[in-house]
């Protein structure tokens, strides 16, 4: 949680899978396993501004759509 919270991304999820290989790293040695490869992974991860979108409805009158369509540069 910590490389989460200090590496300023939101909604984001970091999994990170330790095969056992013989090495008991105890709980300190842990800690510093998952912390120091969940940071290298958010730290090189790609990122990318998520906006968030908002549905709503506009009542225009007809003799002002071409107004509305020039403004907002896509199709209502």
């Amino acid at each position: 949680y910590s490389a989460i919270a200090t590496s300023g991304i939101d909604r984001v999820m970091v999994v990170v899978i330790r095969y056992f290989g013989g090495i008991k790293l105890g709980t300190g040695g842990l800690v510093r396993a998952y912390g120091g490869v969940a940071s290298e992974c958010l730290k090189n991860a790609p990122t990318c501004l998520v906006k968030t979108k908002v549905p709503m409805g506009v009542e225009v009158p007809f003799d002002l759509l071409g107004v509305l369509y020039h403004q907002d540069n896509r199709r209502v």
